[in-house]
């Protein structure tokens, strides 16, 4: 969900190909991101500043996703923030700014579980599947949208992660298995399993 408001829409519909509005959109966020790399390359404060406003919500959301509370979820995005201010001024090209800051966060976020005494970072046991498994095929009414958010704590940790990388960030499984180090098999599976999961929770199955 790149700079818009969060919404279950990724979930409950397959995205489409990009019109002239989306192009516009990515247009301006490449703008924005070439500002705030020119600023941080210079140690321009505006660039940390105008870079928080764009992503503090968002953060604290993957954050909150990823912790047991909101206390642990804000010493995560502190921490995510320190790491982004100390290496965001190696970033050198627009487009891959949204994918470092994420790829920032996610190890942070492994880091901190693995540190975590409430709850231990164990490696997912995908569920194996028959054929290769269709995310698309599973989906959802727009009704549903708030249901699913609070539904995302009802998943395993690599699950919430990708469902909130691929459907509310707009990552590609390509992307998200370069952000997670996992294989894109791997992703496309948890993909598939946590809309299962969710489907079963919201609809009692």
């Amino acid at each position: 969900m790149r700079d818009r408001e969060r919404s279950g829409s990724a979930l409950v519909q397959p995205q489409g190909p990009t019109d002239e509005g989306q192009a516009g959109t990515r247009a301006q966020e490449l703008a924005a991101h070439a500002i705030i790399l020119h600023w941080c390359q210079r140690s321009d404060p505006r660039g940390l500043e105008l870079l928080h406003q764009r992503w503090d919500r968002r953060l604290f959301y993957f954050a909150r996703r990823l912790s047991d509370s909101d206390e642990q979820a804000r010493d995560a995005a502190q921490e995510i923030w320190v790491e982004i201010a100390r290496g965001v001024h190696q970033v050198r090209e627009p487009a891959r700014l949204t994918a470092w800051v994420y790829q920032v966060a996610h190890h942070v976020m492994v880091d901190q579980l693995r540190r975590s005494a409430q709850r231990a970072l164990e490696p997912l046991l995908d569920e194996p599947v028959a054929d290769d498994p269709d995310p698309a095929a599973i989906s959802f009414a727009a009704s549903e949208a708030a249901e699913l958010h609070r539904a995302l704590d009802q998943l395993s940790l690599h699950h919430r992660e990708v469902i909130v990388l691929h459907f509310l960030e707009g990552f590609s499984v390509a992307e998200v298995a370069a952000l997670t180090q996992a294989p894109p098999g791997t992703v496309k599976s948890r993909i598939y399993h946590a809309k299962r999961i969710l489907r079963d929770v919201l609809h009692g199955d």
